[in-house]
């Protein structure tokens, strides 16, 4: 277990959001595994508006360790924009999940997707703009995540993943507009399909749209299985309007 936690907090503005996410894009890889990295856009319980986190949390023995684990991110060239900066402050996991808290509110409805994204800057950041920019709901948010470097896995399910995994969660109280709210997340994810690679099975929802949720030997591996432990297909699978692939809808 680390023995400190840090974490470094910078707030854009959304005006920056494809200066700060084409530097991030670049540079992410770099950063040492201690660190975890993610970009959001939130709108702060006391803010006017969303502005872009860029954050990141250091899991290290000493305060010396967390602060050079974290320098990259203080090397934005963009930092003397910010909004707001938190660099290197000793932080706690319960503080870490009060956060989460907050920003998923129970008693509260929930439309959510994503993606795993691959591609270059010039092709992800505007994919991934309507989704970070234009948000239906003050407390909707986009979260996007670095998986770099990406290692070895053992045999597992989960086994399809790229260096981004992009996730947008639309979070309001009115029955009245989920039928406008999922239409709004449909286009926003349909904005990521040329850098989408796939999908994170835990939350997506194939009644919707279905992408490739693992990799493709694991896949003919999980219907062998099936066909020969399973054949009347007593098991139910994944929620779904039909038949489960291995397939991104658009590539049928």
């Amino acid at each position: 277990m680390p023995k400190h936690l840090a974490h470094t907090v910078h707030a854009y503005p959304l005006a920056l959001f494809d200066e700060v996410m084409t530097w991030l894009h670049g540079m992410h890889h770099t950063v040492s595994d201690l660190v975890e990295i993610v970009a959001l856009t939130q709108t702060p319980p006391a803010g006017d508006g969303p502005v872009l986190l860029v954050t990141g949390v250091s899991m290290t023995d000493t305060a010396e360790q967390a602060a050079e684990a974290l320098a990259p991110l203080h090397a934005n060239p963009y930092a003397d924009r910010a909004l707001l900066r938190i660099e290197a402050r000793p932080t706690t996991l319960a503080e870490q999940l009060q956060g989460q808290r907050i920003a998923n509110p129970e008693g509260h409805r929930y439309l959510v997707d994503n993606a795993w994204l691959t591609g270059s800057a010039a092709e992800v950041v505007p994919a991934i703009r309507k989704a970070f920019t234009e948000q239906p709901t003050r407390q909707t948010f986009t979260i996007w995540f670095s998986m770099a470097p990406l290692r070895e896995l053992p045999d597992m399910a989960f086994s399809l993943q790229s260096e981004i995994y992009c996730a947008t969660y639309v979070v309001h109280d009115d029955p009245g507009r989920d039928a406008e709210l999922r239409g709004w997340l449909d286009e926003a994810m349909a904005a990521m399909r040329p850098v989408t690679a796939g999908q994170y099975l835990g939350d997506c929802d194939f009644t919707v749209r279905q992408l490739r949720f693992m990799g493709d030997a694991q896949w003919e591996r999980l219907r062998a299985i099936r066909a020969a432990r399973d054949p009347k297909g007593l098991f139910v699978g994944h929620l779904s309007a039909g038949t489960v692939t291995n397939t991104n809808d658009w590539e049928r």
